[in-house]
């Protein structure tokens, strides 16, 4: 549902949760991908308490700061997008969706350069036909990668925030898209590190609460707050077998 104003009104959870491609609009790519994001995280929402409905949704990014207006419950909720990735992996990603038939192996393309590669250097480094590379990127150094990546996307979306022109909701939110990529086995100790890397931010001129998510599988939910860490759905423990979608750790989601 929508009217002039909004890009899709939902009356109810389950309406929340079939949002699909209504907010998909975009000419543009980076706006696009954005409209895409916030999709998979209002379908995600739908299984919390957190929304009162119904629930209001405006794309305001393509001419505004932050990226989204919600409203829910009478109140206005401002939403600012970020991802966790690498701008090389991302443009190694964009080739495999414009027709490159090759197989993305986790390669140096994780590591940052001062200046962004060329087409011919991402093909060089990503996309190897040999099995076995000695310029990996290891499991460790991974990690120390998507920790680093965190920070940069908080320390980029604080200066955001404190902009002039930001579009101040009665709360201000932060949702991280994770495209590293997260290992089931590494959910609970990423969302401790990162609880952890929030403590000093939580001041009332900061976000009122900041989400991490992983759409592909495994796919996860963390919400971040000054009360602590929680997820979403609520109480959904985590199944070893039979994964259904929107699958979260142990824990709760905050009322």
């Amino acid at each position: 549902m929508k009217n002039d104003q909004w890009d899709f009104i939902a009356n109810s959870p389950e309406e929340l949760a079939k949002v699909g491609n209504e907010l998909l609009k975009a000419s543009k790519q980076n706006f696009l991908d954005e409209q895409v994001q916030m999709s998979r995280f209002l379908e995600s929402m739908s299984s919390s308490s957190i929304f009162q409905y119904p629930v209001r949704v405006q794309h305001t990014g393509e001419c505004e700061v932050p990226d989204f207006q919600i409203e829910s419950g009478g109140r206005r909720i401002a939403i600012e997008l970020a991802k966790i990735t690498v701008p090389d992996l991302e443009h190694a990603r964009a080739l495999q969706r414009n027709g490159l038939k090759r197989t993305l192996n986790i390669s140096s393309l994780y590591r940052r350069k001062q200046k962004p590669r060329t087409k011919n250097e991402i093909i060089k480094e990503g996309f190897l036909i040999q099995p076995l590379r000695l310029d990996g990127v290891s499991p460790a150094e991974l990690h120390k990668i998507w920790i680093h990546e965190v920070k940069t996307q908080v320390d980029k979306k604080t200066t955001v925030l404190r902009r002039n022109d930001f579009q101040h909701g009665d709360e201000d939110w932060l949702v991280l898209c994770d495209l590293i990529g997260t290992d089931e086995f590494e959910i609970k100790s990423r969302m401790e590190i990162v609880k952890g890397l929030l403590t000093p931010c939580w001041r009332l001129d900061w976000y009122s609460r900041m989400f991490v998510q992983q759409i592909e599988f495994p796919a996860f939910l963390a919400v971040f707050s000054e009360a602590g860490l929680a997820s979403i759905p609520e109480d959904f423990k985590m199944p070893k077998h039979n994964y259904p979608p929107g699958f979260i750790f142990e824990g709760s989601a905050e009322d």
